[in-house]
């Protein structure tokens, strides 16, 4: 049963009743850090194994580029996983959907409620792909910026921004003061890539953005 094309989703993971056909079920997802995070994982595939009996659901977690690299080579075969988790949007999961290795679960949506038990804008991921529903969400999480008081002081920043343009004049006044205006830990290149998804979102709009990661805007 383990064929690529019927996994469930591109944003997410999900445990849904009509995967549950055969006796092992098998769930990819990253390794977590947290704690409550592993236990709620768990906790689902425990209920699920109740309400389904006679279906054992194994979970496998692995590093972030561990879990990418294992579904890139399980693409390619079939011995993929039934559900697994990816991250969302065009360019990350939207390649899965793109190549036909996510299933559309449109009518689980139906079936289930989910369109009106989840965020709009956590669904609007799931409806971005060209056709369908892919993925269900089960993280939305938000981006905060920290500032350095005695820094926004030294480059004559009077007033903490609370727009987009005053936010800009902020950084102009950081740089011409010899201060970076953002930095970023950590060895990997997704904090830009956030930075530049929050740029083109606000400048240019939901639409055009979308546009552009699909190669559809110049």
């Amino acid at each position: 049963m383990k064929t690529f094309a019927r996994l469930l989703a591109a944003s997410a993971l999900a445990m849904v009743a009509t995967a549950a056909q055969a006796e092992d079920l098998t769930v990819w997802t990253i390794s977590y850090s947290a704690e409550s995070q592993v236990k709620a994982l768990q906790t689902a595939a425990e209920n699920f194994e109740k309400s389904h009996p006679g279906v054992n659901v194994e979970i496998v977690m692995r590093g972030v580029d561990e879990h990418k690299t294992a579904l890139r080579v399980a693409a390619g075969s079939d011995r993929g996983p039934d559900v697994y988790m990816s991250w969302a949007g065009l360019g990350l999961g939207g390649e899965y959907v793109k190549a036909g290795l996510s299933k559309d679960i449109t009518a689980d949506y139906a079936k289930y409620g989910w369109n009106d038990r989840l965020t709009a804008p956590s669904l609007a991921f799931s409806k971005s792909y060209g056709s369908g529903q892919h993925g269900v969400p089960f993280r939305f999480s938000g981006e905060g910026l920290y500032y350095n008081k005695a820094m926004f002081e030294k480059a004559g920043i009077t007033e903490e921004p609370k727009t987009y343009d005053e936010l800009v004049e902020a950084a102009k006044k950081l740089k011409e003061a010899g201060i970076p205006a953002f930095t970023f830990g950590g060895s990997v290149n997704w904090h830009l890539m956030r930075l530049m998804d929050e740029i083109l979102e606000t400048t240019c709009g939901a639409d055009v953005h979308d546009q552009l990661k699909s190669m559809k805007a110049d």
